[in-house]
């Protein structure tokens, strides 16, 4: 199945809309909205472990637009936009998780990825570079070493310079 042909969003598991609502004889005077950034991150992150993509994303994009300066949410909506294929946007907004936090190593890493997808070689290098010291000077060596293979790993570098080694 196809991102496209997933089943309608369920309901949050837990609450993620609440509303306080003040008027007179049933009309409305003001509404005070408040929205759980993070319920809708971690709906977020359980539709995308079950590879609803889209519905995924709308989560994301949703904690990312209530919340702007959540480095979190536009680094795991990035995640997704890779998934689906989308690696333009998925720059963008990983780049705006490092602006928000530039010292955050997973962020970078992100980054990284999406500008390998987007096919911009030298920027993912130097991403991933940023990542790995990031990630190694926050003691985090696992993370560290997961980097650095997905940054070198032969695959992913051979698959991506092959445009680069063919004849003209």
């Amino acid at each position: 199945a196809t991102a496209v042909d997933e089943p309608p969003m369920a309901e949050p598991s837990a609450p993620v809309v609440t509303a306080d609502v003040e008027g007179e004889a049933g009309n409305v005077t003001a509404a005070v909205v408040s929205i759980d950034v993070g319920a809708l991150l971690n709906r977020g992150g359980e539709l995308a472990q079950a590879g609803l993509w889209l519905q995924s994303l709308r989560a994301f994009d949703s904690a990312a637009q209530a919340e702007p300066g959540n480095a979190k949410a536009h680094e795991q909506r990035a995640q997704v936009l890779l998934q689906i294929g989308r690696p333009l946007e998925a720059v963008q907004a990983a780049g705006t998780a490092c602006t928000l936090r530039p010292e955050w190593g997973d962020g970078r890493r992100t980054l990284a990825r999406a500008q390998l997808d987007h096919g911009e070689v030298a920027l993912a290098l130097s991403s991933f570079d940023a990542a790995l010291g990031l990630l190694l000077d926050s003691g985090d060596a696992d993370d560290a070493r997961e980097c650095a293979d997905e940054a070198f790993s032969p695959p992913v570098a051979m698959s991506t310079l092959q445009p680069l080694m063919e004849p003209l």
